[in-house]
């Protein structure tokens, strides 16, 4: 078996992690960056390796050589009888055992040749096939058409990142993972993972669209929608069946203290330890005489006498009078927001508790919560990042209390734009961190309960480090030049990657971390999707042409 045409030969000196070889003349044409090819040893030893570099070399076109000033004055150079040879520097991925690859500790020697190696094979030593464990299948190899690299599902709890620039192709590939993730095969019988989308820019209602035409996505029973009221989508959507959810949450679902951070973070952007420990003072009140945390921000009545109760601390003195009416300011400016413009607040929380158990039961769910310009319509960062500060809440302290019971769940949250919802606030200070914590505090912590995070962005630099530190999966796509060196400090990547990371091509991204069960950074290209994205697409053809008079299509 792997034994076919040689077509290079290992050259001197060889060590445990890279060979030099010299391509033979008829293979020259074929050999590429990111192939794999398999070192025969001459003690029977099989080593798999991949092109990292590879470098033309003929005697007549060096620099500076006698031939100069012919070239320079475009005179024949009798090519047909210059040395020329072709060097790959290939990188030992692992020796080929019975189990899989091992690690390398015995350098191939010179005149050892490199041989092809075909997918099928590739397929068996890899064992990209055959697993006890549930496998997703991301793309096709670099190179390859038919070489589909897996991901381990059980590695998923581990927390994954999709990074890349605009237009890489980074949404469309979390796309292409939720379409997986919808029908996965486990012993037999299909299921789905349940999976809650913060959508910046609406990329995926597809998704949504195609259940409400079919009524099911996969394994999904459900796809639900939820948006802002007032929204352009809520005012189309909301008599027609399987439309729109309204966004509305429950405060009981935070503690004193953190409803008195979230108020004065709203309003100011940072945190006042002296306006904190006020309201918290008089929200720990209210509450032991059996107000609602919920009930005091949508109840008149019950807002009138958390204003009493400041009113009276401060007449005490046990709060500064600018302390107070700072606290008054915030107070008004959170319950005219949240409650009268947009009725985020409500006794009737549709994102609840009981959510949660639904979409997490045995009919799992696909919720989208829509941030675009349709299902957010004029609504302010800050807001948003309320209502992801409460849903990361919510489902920590869910999944918390499924292990406390005994019972295990699985979710996994997907934060497009993550970056404005748990920033690094030294590289990118937007102004207002409200989720920051609750999103570190999932990653530090959510794969003890079966809670995964997979963040999104353009910038990883300007996400939260200590969020970031806790990925243990990456899917990286073309990156700006500036987030090179950052790319590189996340995951050990292989010099020819690293060169390539500022020019992929749309849809190419390198796969490395846990779930990546290979051990090694693998280069792929991402499938055509089954649902082809159409939301938020426009056509500045048909645009310019219907400017111009045109038959419009």
């Amino acid at each position: 078996m792997w034994m076919t045409a040689p077509v290079a030969v290992v050259l001197s000196k060889a060590t445990t992690a890279r060979v030099i070889c010299q391509v033979y003349a008829e293979h020259e044409h074929e050999i590429a960056e990111g192939r794999l090819y398999l070192i025969k040893t001459r003690d029977n030893r099989d080593v798999l390796c991949r092109v990292d570099k590879i470098t033309p070399y003929e005697e007549f076109y060096e620099p500076g050589d006698a031939w100069s000033e012919a070239r320079r004055k475009r005179a024949p150079i009798p090519v047909d009888v210059s040395r020329k040879y072709m060097i790959a520097e290939l990188e030992l991925l692992g020796q080929i055992g019975t189990r899989g690859l091992h690690e390398v500790t015995k350098p191939p020697t010179p005149g050892d040749e490199v041989f092809e190696i075909s997918s099928e094979d590739l397929d068996k030593i890899l064992g990209l096939s055959g697993s006890d464990t549930p496998l997703m299948h991301i793309g096709t190899f670099f190179g390859y058409s038919d070489l589909r690299l897996p991901l381990d599902l059980e590695a998923l709890p581990m927390h994954m990142a999709i990074i890349g620039v605009t237009g890489s192709g980074k949404s469309y590939t979390a796309g292409f993972l939720i379409e997986r993730l919808k029908e996965v095969e486990v012993d037999g019988y299909k299921s789905a993972v349940p999976v809650m989308i913060i959508d910046a820019n609406g990329d995926y209602l597809d998704f949504w669209n195609e259940y409400r035409r079919k009524g099911r996505l996969g394994c999904y029973d459900k796809v639900l929608r939820f948006v802002f009221k007032g929204s352009s989508a809520h005012k189309y959507f909301r008599y027609i069946k399987n439309g729109v959810i309204p966004i509305k949450v429950d405060l009981d679902a935070f503690t004193p203290r953190e409803i008195a951070e979230l108020v004065i973070t709203y309003y100011s952007g940072s945190l006042n330890e002296l306006q904190v420990s006020g309201l918290e003072a008089a929200l720990t009140e209210l509450k032991l005489e059996d107000y609602g945390l919920n009930e005091i921000f949508v109840d008149d009545r019950a807002f009138d006498a958390l204003h009493y109760r400041l009113q009276e601390a401060k007449d005490q003195k046990r709060i500064h009078p600018q302390t107070y009416s700072a606290i008054c300011r915030a107070l008004d400016k959170f319950r005219e927001e949240l409650l009268e413009k947009y009725e985020v607040i409500s006794m009737e929380p549709t994102l609840s508790e009981e959510l949660i158990d639904d979409i997490t039961g045995k009919s799992p769910s696909l919720v989208i919560i829509d941030f675009s310009a349709d299902g957010a319509t004029g609504v302010p960062l800050r807001l948003k990042q309320f209502v992801v500060s409460y849903l990361t809440k919510l489902s920590y302290d869910k999944f918390v209390s499924y292990k406390i019971n005994g019972e295990n769940r699985l979710l996994l949250l997907m934060i497009e734009e993550a970056q404005n919802y748990c920033p690094n606030l030294q590289a990118y200070p937007v102004g207002y961190s409200l989720a920051r914590e609750n999103v570190a505090l999932i990653a530090t912590q959510g794969r003890k309960f079966g809670l995964c995070l997979c963040l999104i962005s353009q910038r990883p630099a300007f996400i939260d480090p200590i969020a970031l530190s806790m990925v243990n999966t990456f899917i990286i796509h073309r990156v700006a030049a500036s987030d090179v060196s950052f790319v590189k400090k996340l995951a050990s990547l292989p010099e020819w990657i690293e060169r390539k990371l500022t020019s992929l091509a749309v849809g190419r991204a390198v796969v490395v971390g846990q779930m990546n069960r290979l051990g090694f950074p693998v280069l792929v290209d991402i499938p055509k999707r089954e649902i082809e994205p159409k939301m938020g697409k426009i056509s500045v053809r048909d645009i310019l042409q219907k400017m111009s008079g045109g038959p419009e299509k």
